[in-house]
């Protein structure tokens, strides 16, 4: 992986130019991987400006060539296997952007995501990524209706907020009365926005009573 690709696509990833990124990627050999690779960056905004970039990265490649797509994100799931001798830090969160931006492999890989709701360190980024489908594929937060329901409880405020907005995307359900509970729930946390690049930081209440809105575009 050569250093400038990685210069290059860190410098548009700090101005999160969109267009560029997109045109780099047409251009650059192993782009996703060069791109992944800024998720273990110093700088959390530009960690996560990478997940959201390797989404946009694959749409891109998957066009001619969808089958890359499919080996890279094989990778992920290895990177979060303890076979593997790595640790994927945000490979959940890569999987469900990719799947969010290449939908047509929601229906392979996206059925995997649900065994790292509890799976340390991966929880709230598996969290993440089912929330992230939740508009694209209801019946895959069906499936992990009862294990997201779960997580309504979790000691961590994250988990619980991404499990809440994931489920209110299905309508009413078991699950209504406990995720209207969470309304009061005044824990903060801070989420990166898709909408404006930056973080937002809300209570798990407020982001249960906005929905997705108020975290994706």
């Amino acid at each position: 992986m050569g250093q400038r690709h990685k210069r290059r696509a860190r410098e548009i990833l700090v101005q999160r130019d969109t267009a560029a990124l997109e045109a780099w990627a047409g251009a650059t050999r192993n782009a996703l991987r060069v791109v992944f690779s800024l998720t273990y960056d110093d700088d959390e905004l530009i960690q996560w400006r990478a997940i959201e970039a390797a989404g946009r990265c694959a749409a891109v490649l998957a066009e001619p060539s969808p089958e890359k797509i499919k080996v890279f994100l094989r990778g992920l799931f290895w990177l979060m296997n303890d076979e593997s001798g790595g640790l994927g830090w945000h490979a959940p969160e890569t999987i469900g952007e990719i799947l969010y931006r290449v939908p047509q492999l929601i229906e392979s890989y996206g059925s995997l995501v649900p065994q790292y709701l509890d799976e340390e360190p991966f929880e709230a980024g598996a969290h993440f990524a089912l929330a992230r489908l939740s508009d694209r594929k209801p019946s895959l937060i069906e499936s992990a209706a009862t294990r997201l329901t779960g997580s309504l409880d979790d000691p961590d405020p994250v988990c619980r907020a991404w499990a809440a907005m994931a489920l209110e995307t299905l309508g009413d359900g078991p699950w209504s009365d406990r995720c209207q509970a969470l309304a009061g729930d005044s824990a903060a946390i801070r989420l990166y926005s898709f909408c404006t690049g930056d973080w937002v930081v809300r209570s798990v209440g407020q982001l249960v009573e906005r929905g997705l809105s108020e975290v994706f575009e």
